[in-house]
């Protein structure tokens, strides 16, 4: 599929959209090239060439980087690509390995097409869900260029918390990072309880030797989990009589209908539980 609007920033992007532009429309690779480069904003392929190869990393202010996610919307069939553009400190394989990048939610899914270019492997059900799904991609990246954490393979949290004989108490969307730094196994919490580091929670960290730390940042907190998680969440609502008080409330406020209904297309969460839980060093949020 040619990709016209992504500008390569490096010779292996140039050659990859070549190779898109002679597919797709059967001219010579060498016009391909230059075509390619003129997209760069080089003047041709020789240019591109001499201009990239003495660029290094000192000089840069930041890494390019393009992430595209393909839609085509059920009810219309409108199809369409949407792809933005952002700079990170370092390169993509310093932040995390190819194989760390399908341990990551936000990044499982998507595909590096060259250095600087990650595409979506699924196609989007609407245009918004591609977007969201793009900001979830930015998400995940930046959390990882802030805090310098990997994402933790099978073994090494097995090894972690081998030693457990219960989970974290009332642990909700649970994810699992290492770091390198401090040599680390961090387990991250994204309970949706206001309270975050309950009693119960704190004795638990006392008797198993780990750290718990909650997160100032919202952006820990993750909206869209699994269906388990939000059927969860319902019912714990529903014990705590939260449905019960909301429909008091409506029918205190002198509703003439006998049946009252909420639509939930209209009930958002709130950015606002968030926290970490670590292992001696472990984050519990």
């Amino acid at each position: 599929m040619l990709i016209q609007d992504v500008r390569p920033s490096s010779l292996v992007g140039i050659k990859r959209l070549a190779r898109q532009i002679r597919n797709a429309e059967g001219v010579p690779l060498n016009q391909a090239l230059q075509r390619a480069a003129q997209a760069a904003s080089f003047s041709n392929f020789e240019h591109a060439r001499r201009m990239l190869r003495d660029v290094s990393p000192a000089s840069c202010s930041g890494q390019q980087l393009f992430l595209t996610a393909y839609w085509t919307d059920r009810e219309t069939y409108v199809s369409g690509r949407e792809t933005l553009e952002i700079q990170l400190s370092k390169p993509l394989a310093d932040l995390c390995t190819r194989s760390e990048m399908k341990l990551v939610r936000a990044l499982c899914n998507m595909r590096p097409a060259s250095p600087d270019h990650l595409v979506k492997d699924m196609v989007c059900p609407s245009q918004d869900f591609a977007r969201r799904q793009i900001c979830q991609t930015v998400g995940a990246l930046r959390f990882m260029e802030a805090t310098g954490l990997r994402p933790s393979d099978y073994q090494r949290a097995q090894a972690a918390t081998k030693h457990l004989d219960c989970d974290l108490p009332d642990q909700d969307h649970v994810s699992e990072w290492f770091d390198p730094t401090a040599g680390r196994f961090i387990l991250i919490d994204e309970p949706y309880s206001d309270a975050v580091i309950t009693p119960e929670r704190a004795e638990w960290a006392a008797r198993k030797g780990w750290l718990l730390h909650a997160s100032a940042w919202a952006g820990m907190y993750f909206p869209y989990g699994p269906h388990k998680t939000l059927y969860n969440r319902w019912k714990r609502w529903g014990e705590m009589g939260v449905f019960t008080r909301m429909m008091e409330g409506l029918s205190a406020a002198g509703a003439d209908r006998k049946t009252v209904m909420i639509d939930a297309t209209y009930l958002k969460a709130h950015r606002t539980a968030s926290s970490l839980a670590v292992k001696r060093g472990v984050l519990a949020a």
